[in-house]
């Protein structure tokens, strides 16, 4: 696998749209406006091309996931595979991950001079939605922003659509909410409010989101639809404190020590 694809990560691995100034402007002001901006074709053709195929290859290694969060009890349906797995079954995508074209990218749409996360299991992970009901339900990321690419998509008709709420914490302060125990009870007056933002992506795209800031979750995906995503994590902060959600999702045990298990419907 290294050969074939250590020529493509000395091309050009960012679309040349996403390095003029111009464009890079624009962009910070939707990320800043709304909390997140879809970026359409970040990756060229044969960078994607190459990240589908890598995420196909490596696939036998995800480890199924089925339980709800503790703390937001909010359901985690899905397969993944960890950073670490990443790590040791890919040299492309990590690859792509500490690519400095990426890094300026990112750094002028939020502004920020951007750090790779040190956390060995989320610092870029894939999450495959493969049946009826899966999905990734209601959270905040520890590290404040997700490049996500959407590697795999179904039709905005079958689910898997992003949603968010902006400012979350802000929200919950101003409405006498916890913003982790009270995720489900906030999350319907956020509805009631009409402040939840619902986007579909399709295959070829990614975006941007300010994760630790807004809550977001994935609808469950319908009948045999299904989502795979690559999911890079990073900074403004040097170092990032992390929760136990991380380990819980993508750790080597399979469920939570206190878990409920999630029933498809």
């Amino acid at each position: 696998m290294y050969k074939q694809y250590s020529s493509l990560i000395n091309k050009v691995v960012v679309n040349r749209h996403y390095k003029d100034i111009g464009i890079q402007k624009e962009l910070s002001t939707k990320f800043n406006d709304n909390g997140f901006v879809t970026l359409p074709g970040f990756f060229p053709a044969e960078i994607f091309s190459g990240l589908q195929d890598e995420a196909q290859r490596i696939a036998p290694a995800r480890v199924a996931k089925n339980f709800t969060m503790p703390g937001y009890d909010t359901p985690r349906q899905l397969s993944v595979i960890s950073g670490e797995q990443i790590l040791r079954s890919s040299f492309f995508i990590p690859s792509l991950y500490i690519n400095a074209e990426v890094a300026s990218a990112l750094s002028a749409i939020t502004g920020s001079k951007l750090y790779n996360v040190d956390h060995k299991e989320e610092f870029m992970v894939i999450n495959y939605l493969e049946s009826n009901a899966s999905t990734h339900g209601w959270h905040l990321d520890d590290p404040r922003f997700a490049l996500v690419v959407i590697l795999d998509a179904p039709e905005c008709y079958q689910g898997g659509s992003l949603e968010i709420i902006k400012n979350w914490k802000s929200y919950c302060d101003e409405n006498s909410f916890d913003p982790l125990f009270d995720t489900n009870r906030a999350v319907e007056s956020a509805r009631e409010d009409d402040l939840v933002t619902k986007i579909h992506h399709n295959t070829g795209d990614a975006y941007l989101l300010n994760a630790g800031d807004c809550l977001h979750r994935v609808t469950p995906v319908q009948g045999e639809a299904k989502r795979t995503v690559l999911n890079m994590a990073f900074d403004s902060r040097p170092v990032v404190k992390f929760g136990e959600t991380a380990e819980i999702l993508y750790g080597n045990s399979t469920t939570p020590k206190h878990h409920k298990e999630v029933q498809s419907v």
